[in-house]
This record gives C-alpha cells, structure tokens and sequence, in this order.
C-alpha cells in the first residue's frame, strides 16, 4: 500500500499487513492526491501548492511534471488503449489528469477524491457536503449517486481493462533472404494485459488467419487457460479459453494472431500487418582461370588466354521472363571472338568478327535457385599489341 503524508511531506508505502513502512520520498510541499500507474510501475501525486509529481515506485526518479495548477487535492490517472503503461499525456507531452480542488476552497461541494472509468468513459468524485457524482469525462451529464451517503472523499473502482499487443517474426525463412516471401513460416505473438484493477472472468479470444496464409496445425500456444482451436488437424482458425486473468497487469501470452495494436506504429489498435512480396532474386558470382598458358610460366601474363565463369542465379519466389547480361572485358584483354557460351538462352553478343563485348539474352529463368552459366575468354595483351 502507498500513502501520502501532508503535513510531513511524505510519500511512503508498507506491505498490505502495515509492516515495514518506508518513506519513498521525502521533502514535498504538502503532498496530497496519489495514483499508481500498476503498469509502468510509477507513482503520482498532486499538491496543495499546486503541483504534480512523478516517481518510480521505489522511490527513485522524482520528477515534478507540472506546477501553476492552484490548490490540489484529489488525482486520477487515465488508462490508455496501449499494454505499455497509463498514459499522463495527450497529442505530445501536455499532462492528462483529473484533479479536485482543494477543500479549503470555500463553501461550494467540494471535490475530495477522484476515480476515472477509462472504460466506460466516466468520471466519478466525492463531495464533503453534498453527493458521490458520475458524468463523462469532459464534466458533462453529471448524475448525483447515493444522495444520502454523507461525505464520500476517499474510494476505488474495481474494473478490468484489457488490451493487447500482436508482434509477427519470421519463423522459417525457406529461401534464407532475410524477407517474409511466399513459402515462408510467419509466427505471431499476442501479449493480453488486464491493466485494471478487478479480475476478467470467462475470457477467451478467437482468430482465423488472412486468406493468404495457412494456418500451421499444432503451432498454437498459450501461457494460461486452454487452446480450444488450432492443434487439430483440419482446423483453419484459432481459439483459446484464457479463464481468469487477474487485474493489476495480470496477462497472457498466446502465440496466435489476435486482431489488437501494433506496438511497432503509431495509430492505436491498429492490425498487426506482414507484407509479403512475390518477386525474383538475381544475383551472380564470376570466376576466372588461367585456360592457355603461352609461356608456362603457371602465372597469368600477357600473351596467355584466360576464362571467365559467370553464374546467374535467380533466389526469388517466382521466374523472370526478361533476364539478360552483359559484359566488357577490361582494357588490357581481348576478347575470343567465339569463346561465349551460356547454359541457356541466346548470345546476342560476342561470337561475331568485330565483337568488343558479350551479350546474352538469358530469358526464363525460374525461382527458388535456377541458375545459368556463361563462359567466354580473353587474351591477355603483350605491352606493345594493339588492340
């Protein structure tokens, strides 16, 4: 538990029994409002001076976040849609709170305690002379609650708040090309959080993969409850009965697909989406040899004949219609008017009297690790020989 102190200036907690309390923080101006983001693990309080303060929960970060406010008393802190924390912000770093006046503030109902229902969109305060009140998060539709309660200034509400996060990886790259591609394996992570502070009962979420995929039988897992749907030959959708899962940041790791927010984009609850690309892969590698030695001397030098090995060969998921290559020998070579071959296709270029370069139109040649090889050779030149 976590108490604030006002006349001593204290922020302290201690376990649920009372034993061990500890002083967190110490030196506040009145400190007054409290609330624990369960999530993020941090601590807020407001002030009669008028200021708001954050700190880790064991004390250490404490960061003043905003001043200027007048009299503080009550806190509240808004849940946002995200599994990653409660959120004390809005368009970029403006502070997002309800805060109460102080008591002292003359003889209008005074607002003691705040409680926001992120859920529900609802807003609830206590007044020291007059009702506990419910209305929309903007004030509007207030709605007297319990007339003859006395003065309400210190309560909770107990509600689940469940969101989630969907994270996809490549599981199996079958072409080892670093991309997802036709052929590969996909896994998707879903992380359910219950960031509120009353348990969920009865719950269970269901899924069928995109049409352009197919669900791996027997791949579905869960860190709570029971798979339902998915590890059973024949079946195309996922299902899985979680139970309980506990309030206070209790969650469950599911590894399935889960229409929830994208962690790694900025919109909200956006679906988790892997494009996959169908396109062909070229890539070539080229060697060389030292085919006629004219003066034995085991060495390339001028005078001798060398040959070079070009290999294409097309990575990708699907074919090329249009592939072709070409090539110039370097200046102090010749090339063998006649040497060029390839595996497959046409040469276009290089077996002509008067060719300078090779050319060949390779045509077709199909995904998933065809190949084509093309040879030609050149003549190395003496240092006076003209070309």
């Amino acid at each position: 538990m976590y108490w604030v102190e006002e006349a001593a200036g204290l922020v302290v907690r201690a376990n649920l029994d009372g034993t061990n309390p500890t002083t967190l923080v110490s030196g506040q101006n009145y400190p007054s409002g409290l609330a624990f983001d369960r999530v993020a693990g941090k601590l807020y309080w407001s002030s009669l001076s008028g200021t708001i303060s954050r700190a880790n929960v064991d004390g250490t970060g404490v960061t003043q976040i905003f001043s200027g406010g007048g009299c503080f008393y009550g806190l509240a802190l808004m849940p946002t849609t995200s599994c990653t924390g409660l959120n004390v912000s809005t368009q970029s770093s403006a502070p997002t709170w309800m805060v109460a006046p102080s008591r002292r503030s003359g003889r209008r109902p005074v607002a003691l305690e705040w409680a926001v229902d992120s859920v529900a969109s609802k807003v609830y305060w206590g007044n020291c002379n007059g009702p506990m009140v419910v209305a929309n998060l903007d004030g509007s539709n207030p709605t007297s609650l319990f007339p003859n309660i006395g003065c309400p200034t210190q309560f909770t509400l107990s509600r689940e708040y469940l969101a989630g996060n969907m994270t996809a990886s490549l599981a199996v790259d079958a072409d080892n090309d670093g991309v997802p591609l036709p052929g590969d394996t996909i896994m998707y992570q879903t992380t359910i959080m219950n960031a509120g502070n009353g348990d969920t009962a009865n719950l269970a979420f269901s899924d069928t993969p995109d049409a352009n995929t197919t669900l791996v039988v027997g791949s579905v897992q869960t860190t709570q409850g029971t798979v339902t749907t998915g590890n059973t030959a024949g079946n195309t959708t996922i299902g899985v009965n979680l139970g309980v899962l506990d309030g206070d940041g209790g969650s469950a790791t599911g590894i399935t697909a889960f229409g929830s927010n994208d962690p790694d984009t900025q919109a909200a609850n956006d679906a988790t989406v892997t494009i996959a690309t169908s396109a062909p892969l070229l890539a070539g590698s080229k060697t060389v040899t030292l085919a006629i030695d004219a003066d034995t001397n085991g060495t390339p030098s001028p005078g001798d004949t060398l040959q070079y090995q070009v290999t294409v060969t097309n990575s990708g998921n699907i074919g090329t219609t249009s592939a072709a290559l070409s090539d110039t020998p370097d200046a102090n070579t010749t090339l063998v008017v006649g040497s060029v071959q390839t595996s497959q296709g046409s040469i276009t270029s290089g077996n002509t009297a008067g060719d300078n370069n090779l050319a060949v139109s390779i045509g077709t040649l199909n995904g998933g690790g065809a190949n084509v090889t093309i040879t030609f050779r050149v003549l190395v030149r003496r240092r006076c020989q003209q070309a």
